[in-house]
């Protein structure tokens, strides 16, 4: 299935990326309209090694729930340069537990900054 079919009809919901307290960047519409240009690279094993993260507190009950109950199964967001855009807890739950690859949507950096948007 294609990341339009997918949104469209509710099976991916992305968080919104908060860059301040005012500003964010709607993952959504990035994924939507990014692959509607054919900008978004799909990795089956993206390497999550070096990939940075917000530093906003992790939920504790988001870890324990995939400690639990396992982790999300659907692709980590990315931008080309490394930054993660959606699933700073599984790219933290999965290196916690030393795994080092994931499925992940890979987006230019470049096109990142025309989906800020303001609370």
């Amino acid at each position: 299935m294609d990341i339009e079919y997918l949104l469209e009809y509710g099976m991916l919901n992305y968080s919104n990326h908060y860059i301040s307290d005012t500003k964010y960047i709607n993952i959504s519409s990035l994924m939507l309209t990014l692959n509607a240009l054919r900008k978004v690279k799909y990795v089956e094993e993206y390497n999550i090694n070096n990939t940075t993260c917000q530093t906003f507190p992790l939920k504790e009950s988001t870890m324990n729930y995939y400690q639990t109950k396992g982790v999300c199964k659907h692709p980590i967001v990315v931008t080309d340069d490394n930054h993660c855009l959606d699933g700073r807890h599984r790219v933290a739950f999965h290196k916690q537990n030393n795994v080092f690859t994931l499925p992940a949507y890979v987006v230019p950096r470049s096109y990142v900054n025309k989906f800020i948007e303001s609370v």
